[in-house]
C-alpha cells in the first residue's frame, strides 16, 4: 500500500464481488467448461427491482424509452426493452419564473402525453434516471418510482448447471484437464455418471455439502484438503482440486476485454503463475 500511495497509483482489488457477479469468475469457469443452464450454488441473492413510470408529451415517447432503455431498463428474462405505454391528458399551471415547454406562465396547460412505465433494477437505476432527464423535453419531469415485490437477478456463490453430454468420471477428469490446462488434477469420491456439474473458482471446498444437496454429480473447485476428500467419500460425489490459479485465471481477460469496450487502456500481467508446481517423478 505503501508503494501505491509513494507511486500515485490507484488499487482496486475485487474477490468475491468477481465471483458472485454475472459473467465474473464463476461464469467464466462454467463457460469454459461448457456448463449450461446455470444458477447460483448458495447464497443465492435477488437484486431488487422498481418499476419506472414517467409521463412524457406525444412525439417523445420513443426518444425517452430508448434512452431508458440503453441504460438498463426493460429487461424481463431474455427479453430487453419491454415497456408499457397508455396515451392520456396531463395538466400543469406554469408558475413565475418557469420556461414551460409547451403554454404560458400563468395558464393552465392540458398536455396530450404518453404514460411510459418499465421495470429498472436497482444496480440501474440511477444512470436510468439520468438518461431519462437527460431525453426529457420538459423543464421539469414527472415520474414516479415503485419498488417491487418480485425478484430481480439472482447471484451468489458458485454455479450449478448441467454439461451437453453425460460423462464417465474419468471421461470428465481428462475433459477438465484439458480445459484448464492441468495436467495434474487431485480428485476425490466418486460417481457413476458426470451430468449435473457445479463449480466455484479458488478455494472453495466448503460449499461440496450443497454441491451435493443441490444434487450434483461432480464439484469442481481449487485447494481441496484432506479432509474435504474424507467428505466426498461419505456424501458419494466426486470433488476435483482443479487449482486455485486455474479455476480464477480465465476471469484475467475477460476482465481485459471488458476494461477495452470501455476504452481503457489495459496491460495483462504475462508474469502471472501458479505458485503452487508438481513434481513428477519418472519411471
Amino acid at each position: 500500500v505503501h508503494l501505491l500511495l509513494k507511486n500515485g497509483i490507484s488499487l482496486y482489488s475485487a474477490h468475491t464481488n468477481l465471483d458472485i457477479t454475472v459473467d465474473g469468475v464463476n461464469d467464466v469457469l462454467a463457460q469454459r467448461l461448457d456448463v449450461r443452464n446455470l444458477r447460483p450454488l448458495a447464497d443465492c441473492t435477488y437484486e431488487t427491482l422498481y418499476k419506472l413510470v414517467v409521463y412524457v408529451p406525444t412525439g417523445y415517447e420513443n426518444q425517452v424509452r430508448t434512452a431508458i432503455c440503453e441504460a438498463g431498463a426493460g429487461w424481463i428474462g431474455g427479453y430487453s426493452d419491454c415497456t408499457f405505454q397508455g396515451k392520456g391528458q396531463g395538466t400543469f399551471l406554469p408558475r413565475e419564473g418557469t420556461n414551460p415547454f409547451t403554454g404560458k406562465a400563468g395558464e393552465l396547460e392540458f398536455a396530450e402525453e404518453y404514460r411510459l412505465e418499465t421495470v429498472v433494477p436497482q444496480s440501474k437505476l440511477s444512470a436510468v434516471l439520468t438518461a431519462m432527464e437527460s431525453s426529457h423535453p420538459y423543464e421539469e419531469v414527472a415520474y414516479d418510482i415503485f419498488r417491487l415485490e418480485n425478484k430481480g437477478a439472482c447471484t451468489g456463490l458458485g454455479r450449478i448447471g448441467e454439461l451437453p453430454i453425460e460423462m464417465t468420471s474419468e471421461e470428465f477428469l481428462q475433459y477438465v484437464s484439458g480445459k484448464l490446462g492441468q495436467p495434474f488434477l487431485t480428485y476425490a469420491g466418486q460417481a457413476a455418471k458426470i451430468k449435473k456439474v457445479a463449480l466455484c473458482g479458488g478455494s472453495a471446498a466448503s460449499y461440496m455439502t450443497a454441491a451435493k444437496a443441490n444434487g450434483a454429480d461432480v464439484y469442481v473447485t481449487g485447494d481441496v484438503k484432506y479432509h474435504d476428500g474424507q467428505l466426498a467419500e461419505e456424501l458419494g460425489i466426486l470433488v476435483i482440486d482443479a487449482g486455485h490459479f486455474a479455476t480464477e485465471q480465465a476471469i484475467v481477460e475477460k476482465l481485459a476485454e471488458f476494461l477495452r469496450k470501455q476504452n481503457v487502456e489495459v496491460v495483462v500481467d504475462t508474469n502471472e503463475k501458479d505458485f503452487l508446481q508438481h513434481f513428477h517423478l519418472d519411471k
